[in-house]
């Protein structure tokens, strides 16, 4: 989140928002996919959400924001599950 909305507080907020959806949805996981893809999933859909909310939306640009937000946040699940 911190490196596509270069903003702290927002990134922050953002990933609460992410955690409190997926703990609300976690009944509907169908397990089709790996759990950090799903979260990844939601984090992108939330962070287009507080786009939209806030006129920041560049149609043209969301496929590129895509594929760098979806592999920054697997490369990020992936460093901190080696961490463990």
């Amino acid at each position: 989140m911190l490196s596509l909305s270069h903003n702290t507080h927002i990134a922050e907020e953002l990933t609460q928002e992410t955690f409190f959806k997926a703990l609300k949805k976690v009944d509907d996981f169908r397990g089709d996919c790996d759990l950090r893809v799903w979260l990844c999933q939601i984090s992108k859909n939330t962070y287009y959400d507080y786009l939209k909310k806030n006129k920041k939306y560049a149609p043209e640009m969301q496929e590129e924001t895509e594929d760098i937000f979806t592999s920054d946040l697997l490369q990020n699940f992936s460093d901190k599950e080696t961490a463990f």
